[in-house]
């Protein structure tokens, strides 16, 4: 299973991952949440939609540590 992130946060929330503020990365992890995705609809992907979802993988982890 593959999950990705997204985020309706306003441009105004600065989210940092390289060590923001306790209280900013509660706001960021807040508004991040996990996309679950069938097989089919990865096979569906492209590479760069896949590479993507990874990047946002990546930054959910660093920053939130949870599933």
């Amino acid at each position: 299973m593959l999950i990705s992130t997204t985020s309706c946060a306003p441009r105004e929330i600065a989210i940092k991952l390289d060590g923001g503020s306790s209280a900013a990365n509660a706001v960021a992890c807040a508004v991040f949440d996990p996309i679950y995705l069938e097989d089919q609809e990865i096979m569906d992907l492209t590479r760069k939609s896949k590479e993507k979802i990874a990047g946002h993988n990546a930054a959910w982890e660093k920053l939130c540590g949870k599933e």
